[in-house]
């Protein structure tokens, strides 16, 4: 039986949180006319991403967060420092099978691919099934499991926060920079071919559509570099 067919566009070039924001919206929204897609990129300096329902002012005056850019996720979760990880974005539309299911066994269908590429580099990583309640007061990813978020001998090493437009489902995540210290391209190596083994997928190097790279400027430059949006809560 064939496998199905998905785009890898890995970035090499870093970019700043509002492009790499602006692009990750862009491909959800247009996900019904791209097949379904990973890409894998970095930032370029280091970044605060903040949840959509975050108070901007609470995250921007934290010590832990104070005198980073910030920008706002389309997707929920908690304040995160960007910089030295190796992020991530699946998109696909919501006519995927992936989109059909439940935020929690979507994230457990990913997060099994995660798990198993990240064992390759002989990491002791799990996907933290049913986390304890996170404490009420932290801002940080760091902080606090969702489920099926990846754990390697109790220490978060992986978040992820989902958003599904009318269009499109999108999961964006970092592997924080304790996995990524020995090199991003075979974080990223690993990342592939885990999820190609669990999922029964094969990706084709690609890159993005005209009108993804179109609608990613207009974002970055009208909302998620702007004040109205990122400072909007």
């Amino acid at each position: 039986m064939p496998r199905e067919r998905w785009r890898l566009i890995i970035e090499r070039i870093p970019e700043p949180g509002p492009v790499q924001m602006a692009r990750d919206e862009a491909h959800a929204r247009l996900a019904s006319a791209s097949p379904p897609t990973l890409r894998l990129y970095r930032w370029s300096e280091p970044t605060v991403s903040i949840g959509r329902f975050q108070q901007w002012r609470i995250v921007a005056s934290a010590p832990e967060f104070s005198g980073f850019p910030l920008v706002r996720r389309p997707s929920g979760g908690r304040a995160l420092v960007h910089g030295e990880d190796l992020s991530f974005a699946v998109t696909v539309p919501r006519s995927h099978s992936l989109a059909g299911l439940s935020v929690a066994e979507s994230c457990r269908v990913l997060a099994a691919g995660l798990v198993r590429g990240l064992r390759a580099l002989r990491l002791d990583v799990e996907a933290v099934r049913r986390p304890e309640r996170a404490r009420s007061h932290s801002l940080s990813c760091r902080e606090a499991f969702s489920p099926y978020e990846i754990s390697c001998n109790s220490e978060k090493v992986v978040g992820s926060a989902q958003w599904r437009p009318e269009a499109g489902f999108l999961q964006h995540g970092s592997v924080f920079p304790s996995v990524v210290a020995g090199g991003w391209e075979g974080v990223a190596r690993v990342i592939v071919s885990g999820l190609e083994e669990e999922m029964g997928i094969g990706f084709e190097t690609g890159e993005a559509t005209e009108d993804e790279a179109v609608l990613a400027e207009r974002l970055a430059s009208e909302k998620y570099g702007a004040g109205g949006w990122n400072e909007e809560r």
